[in-house]
């Protein structure tokens, strides 16, 4: 029990020695301003000993101010042989209503022990609403820019303009040129398949004139079956009918006319005159008969 005393009795006297000859200080840099204004707040403390380590700041009567900042300062320095400790606060705060105010005490809680300060009075007047400030501060921010140069006159707009509408007429000239160009090829690309087309219905034409001539030279169903295997092979090679040598005529020219292909009615008109050699006693239900006994014949 007597050492606890003890260890009590020494730290109030450690207590009393740091803060011996101390004073916390507090200022307030605007006494008198109006709402949207700031100011700053500022205290100090000095002691005697080691540095000071502050664990809690509080301060009475700033409830209804904003904080908008704060910095602090510390130092130690020896005088005439003896440690002081100084710190140093600067907080600011704005003002948002009127009203007279008292700020303080300030209170400054150490390892050691703790320290309070006086207070002070502050007053705030209705002054400029902080939007008219602000407003005020951006008119201000105008009014300090320069002049700026007088922009493009109407002949500039004009040359401008010319010149752009002489690129977009020149630009329509030489696309429209390319697609002219592109469409001649097209046409002529069709001219050789037809060409190419032509050539080869010319081919196989002869070739069923041929056999017209050397008719006399078979009996009818060898004939009809030469003309098939002729027929079947011209629609296979140039129209590309594949199967077309198990078909019937009239499978193959359907084929061919849901392609679409006129030449179809030309060698038909040449099979109709090779069957029938042209003869004008032949009476329409003679034909009919040979021609559809020719389209039943089958290779196979």
């Amino acid at each position: 029990m007597k050492k606890v005393l003890i260890a009590f009795i020494a730290s109030i006297i450690c207590i009393t020695n740091i803060f011996a000859g101390s004073e916390l200080k507090i200022n307030i840099d605007k006494k008198e301003l109006n709402i949207g204004d700031s100011f700053t707040l500022s205290f100090s403390l000095d002691s005697n000993g080691n540095k000071l380590n502050i664990k809690k700041i509080h301060i009475d009567g700033v409830e209804k101010f904003v904080k908008k900042g704060q910095s602090q300062s510390e130092q130690i320095v020896m005088i005439n042989g003896e440690m002081k400790a100084k710190i140093n606060y600067d907080i600011s705060f704005e003002a948002l209503s009127e009203g007279d105010y008292t700020i303080g005490p300030v209170k400054l809680e150490t390892e050691s022990g703790s320290i309070s300060s006086d207070t002070l009075n502050i007053h705030i007047g209705k002054g400029q609403k902080k939007g008219l400030i602000q407003t005020q501060k951006d008119t201000n921010i105008f009014n300090d820019v320069k002049e700026v140069e007088a922009g493009y006159g109407f002949s500039e707009i004009f040359i401008f303009l010319l010149f752009l509408s002489i690129f977009f007429v020149g630009f329509y000239f030489v696309l429209r040129y390319f697609l002219s160009q592109e469409d001649k090829k097209i046409p002529e690309q069709k001219k050789e398949k037809i060409e190419e087309k032509e050539d080869k219905n010319l081919f196989w034409k002869n070739k069923i004139l041929e056999l017209r001539t050397k008719k006399s030279s078979f009996s009818r169903e060898e004939f009809y079956t030469l003309l098939s295997l002729l027929l079947r092979e011209y629609f296979e090679k140039v129209f590309l009918i594949s199967g077309a040598s198990k078909m019937t005529l009239k499978e193959i020219k359907k084929q061919l006319m849901s392609k679409k292909e006129e030449e179809i009615l030309y060698i038909f008109e040449d099979v109709y005159y090779t069957l029938f050699d042209e003869k004008e006693n032949d009476s329409q239900e003679k034909r009919e008969k040979l021609l559809k006994k020719f389209e039943k014949i089958s290779i196979y």
